[in-house]
């Protein structure tokens, strides 16, 4: 390797090293944190060598010191982010199809209109959502959750997808047609697995976005229905804030998504450069 290759190689990777370091540190602040005792974390000068604990992990399974019942609040988020997402997905991926394979009259207005949706701030229906959830009794339940996190990410999915199903030539269609299958036939055993990378992509953004939603579960649950973001919130008692278990549930929360992305890792890649983002 010739010397100015070199050195720009050694340049390359120590900036990239740098940037890494940077956006990571507030991670990996957390997960030191999430080991520490409560003497530990308050030192004037942050300990990087310490005794490490699992005593923030114990109370949030346990639920004695925090507020919030931890497990319950996993389980809620886990329950309630999965299912609206695959419901959506499906509903979504469906509408986007044919949005891509059908011309009708304001067909364009249409998609312009649903992907108008995720232009809309949360802050601005989230009263009239208080209003209308407490009217007909939503309020708390996993039913009015879920149905608020599907209609959520429904524009987003419709949005992906249809790109993704512009990708893939109509002679399938067409064919499978010929063939005597039905629209929804196709759809399943046709198109869907060529477009198994866009859509498992799609999944995941879909599932990170529902995951990491505050405001909504904010006003609209109460503690049987709290989700991790609101559970995170309410990890403090009387006297203090407990640091300690948030960043323990800190921890616990990026784990999913964590195992999801890496599962899904090849998927994405190849989805995202199939023709959703150009």
């Amino acid at each position: 390797m010739k010397t100015s290759a070199f050195i720009k190689f050694i340049l390359v990777t120590l900036i990239t090293l740098i940037l890494i370091a940077y956006f990571d540190l507030p991670i990996i602040v957390m997960i030191v944190t999430a080991f520490k005792q409560r003497a530990d974390i308050f030192t004037p000068v942050p300990k990087w060598i310490f005794t490490p604990t699992i005593k923030n992990f114990v109370d949030i399974f346990v639920g004695t010191t925090t507020m919030a019942e931890g497990t319950l609040a996993i389980q809620n988020s886990l329950f309630f982010v999965t299912t609206s997402t695959v419901i959506a997905m499906f509903i979504g991926s469906l509408a986007a199809y044919g949005f891509s394979r059908f011309k009708f009259f304001g067909r364009e207005d249409l998609i312009f209109f649903v992907l108008a949706q995720r232009f809309m701030p949360g802050i601005v229906i989230v009263l009239p959502m208080f209003v209308l959830y407490s009217s007909v009794g939503l309020r708390g339940t996993a039913l009015g959750l879920i149905l608020l996190y599907i209609n959520s990410a429904l524009p987003f999915v419709i949005w992906m997808m249809r790109s993704f199903f512009d990708e893939i030539p109509r002679e399938i269609d067409e064919a499978a047609r010929l063939d005597g299958h039905s629209w929804f036939t196709i759809f399943i055993k046709f198109v869907l697995p060529v477009a198994r990378n866009g859509f498992l992509a799609t999944f995941l953004f879909s599932f990170i976005f529902t995951w990491g939603e505050f405001l909504f579960a904010l006003i609209l649950t109460t503690p049987e229905s709290w989700t991790m973001p609101i559970a995170i919130v309410n990890s403090r008692v009387s006297s203090e804030i407990l640091w300690g278990q948030i960043a323990a549930y800190g921890v616990i929360s990026i784990i999913p998504v964590f195992i999801i992305a890496i599962a899904l890792q090849k998927y994405l890649v190849r989805g995202m450069t199939l023709g959703a983002v150009k």
